[in-house]
């Protein structure tokens, strides 16, 4: 609900501007997440110490103009600033890593594995906080029911067995069998949890194909989308080492990735 006190009447407007581009074409996310990471991996690759910076500067602050960050009594405001800080500390960690392959990067994977953990929590908090809301959609609560029972769990599995055993054959074949998608899809459901949110709101544009039970929206084909990329993405990286280096060091993919998903 949009909040009613007088403080608040700005937000009770219709959208405009570049809030309003973006409620519009969100259902194309799941074109518009992979090829932004990509041009943006692009430029990482050819233009790392020149423009680089300053675009996902400018992403960042774009960020800001695209998403309430304050002023709402409802939870959207809290939500989109606690992802975008998980953002931008993901997008840090990954920045010096330079393999998955590799000991020295060993406490940075880790450390990423924690930050997309802190997402699946995100994402469960989310979901108890607008259960309702979430369950609308068949595939969205679906995921998000996985999450809680299967995602949290084999993030947790995920950590202890780089702990103990990182780096190696039994290390990798875990992650790229099950752990990679816990860390990875609850990342992403983090993302469109919070889409579903603002696309909720009686402001978008699709706000009366939120509330239709049953019907899988434009969120449920993301998270589907989502995983089934991450297939893909995981067995690609997971099997062999060029193209994980690839992916890892002259793109840096992963890291993009959620920059897109948290921006669109």
């Amino acid at each position: 609900m949009l909040p009613e006190n007088g403080a608040d009447d700005k937000y009770n407007k219709s959208l405009t501007g570049i809030r309003k581009f973006f409620d519009h074409y969100r259902f194309l996310k799941p074109i518009t997440v992979y090829t932004s990471a990509w041009v943006l991996s692009i430029i990482f690759q050819f233009f790392c110490f020149t423009a680089y910076p300053f675009v996902c500067a400018a992403l960042l602050w774009l960020y800001t103009k695209i998403h309430w960050m304050k002023g709402r009594k409802d939870s959207e405001h809290r939500w989109n600033n606690i992802i975008l800080g998980l953002t931008i500390l993901h997008l840090i960690a990954h920045y010096p890593c330079n393999s998955y392959y590799t000991d020295e990067d060993i406490s940075l994977l880790r450390l990423d594995k924690v930050i997309h953990m802190m997402h699946g929590v995100v994402s469960l908090l989310h979901f108890h906080e607008k259960e309702e809301m979430l369950s609308y959609d068949p595939a969205i609560r679906f995921f998000n029911m996985i999450n809680k029972y299967v995602f949290l769990p084999g993030c947790i599995l995920g950590l202890l067995v780089s702990s103990w055993v990182p780096n190696t054959f039994f290390d990798h074949t875990v992650q790229r069998f099950f752990c990679g998608y816990c860390f990875s899809t609850g990342t992403a459901l983090a993302n469109i949890n919070r889409d579903v949110e603002m696309d909720s709101q009686p402001y978008s544009c699709r706000a009366h194909k939120m509330t239709k039970k049953g019907l899988i929206t434009c969120h449920g084909w993301q998270i589907i989308c989502a995983f089934a990329f991450e297939v893909i993405f995981i067995f690609s990286a997971g099997t062999n080492r060029a193209t994980a280096d690839l992916l890892e060091y002259d793109w840096e993919y992963p890291g993009h990735l959620y920059v897109a998903y948290c921006l669109w």
